[in-house]
């Protein structure tokens, strides 16, 4: 049953047996893969919770969880519960929908997410995961910036069409021009040479800094009010303006003044 799955996959699913076994469950429920999944790969689990700790999730689990009355062994073989076993086989679909050969810790995460029966999707969205964010994130270089890109495009449209004004978003990875988000009220191009009001940067993986300071340096020389930088990977965001230069923004909600547009980074990391 398990020869896709990648030896990290197949030890979490081992101390998964072991993390129900002390809580004395009769079957392996999703918490428990969880737990394993914690346990087994914590780059996995630093990547996407970020300083979340092990230990609070696990309390979390505690408190919802009640214990048997002993210990079971651990050579008795348990079984998955239902939940469970659909965790395993969405992660397969996970991974056949990515094109990856085998199995791996990130498409266990991806059926754990899926499966919104088990207590472990409910924790995990607790903690701000989202299905379709980990899934473009394990799906390749370029597809999470690719999703930013379209959220914030559709996210901006109907702002852009009651203040009309430009906003330029970079362009998708391995194209010269422009993403869809080009806009100025209702004509699909800025005005002959009036700067846009936005320039937009969704970083990939390909992007230098050097090459990045260079190009907010050409945006801000051609007029362009506001720079703002969007770094999918790390879910951060830079502002740069004229007066202030570049620095990392740390609010919750970019704006601009004059006219207003608003975006907030919660929903455009999604």
């Amino acid at each position: 049953m398990f020869e896709r799955y990648t030896e990290k996959a197949r030890r979490t699913i081992f101390f998964a047996r072991y993390e129900s076994s002390q809580f004395g469950s009769p079957c392996i429920e999703t918490e428990h893969l969880l737990l394993g999944l914690l346990r087994e790969d914590k780059a996995l689990a630093h990547r996407f919770l970020g300083t979340t700790s092990s230990e609070s999730i696990r309390k979390q689990i505690e408190a919802r969880v009640l214990r048997g009355n002993e210990v079971i062994p651990t050579s008795v073989d348990l079984p998955l519960s239902a939940e469970c076993a659909r965790v395993l086989a969405y992660g397969a679909e996970e991974a056949e929908r990515l094109k990856h050969k085998h199995i791996g810790t990130d498409h266990l995460l991806l059926g754990l997410l899926r499966e919104e029966k088990g207590l472990a999707a409910a924790i995990l969205r607790e903690h701000g995961l989202q299905l379709e964010h980990i899934r473009a994130k394990s799906s390749g270089r370029g597809a999470l910036p690719e999703l930013v890109r379209n959220t914030l495009a559709a996210y901006l449209g109907a702002q852009q069409r009651e203040s009309r004004v430009t906003v330029l978003i970079s362009p998708r990875v391995g194209s010269r021009s422009p993403d869809v988000g080009v806009y100025d009220g209702e004509s699909a191009e800025p005005a002959p040479g009036v700067p846009p009001f936005v320039c937009i940067e969704v970083l990939s993986q390909d992007d230098r800094f050097a090459e990045l300071i260079d190009r907010i340096d050409d945006y801000l020389a051609m007029g362009v009010r506001y720079v703002w930088v969007l770094d999918p990977a790390s879910r951060r965001a830079y502002v740069a303006t004229a007066e202030s230069g570049f620095q990392e923004f740390k609010g919750q909600v970019l704006r601009t003044e004059n006219p207003v547009l608003e975006v907030p980074l919660a929903a455009i990391f999604t």
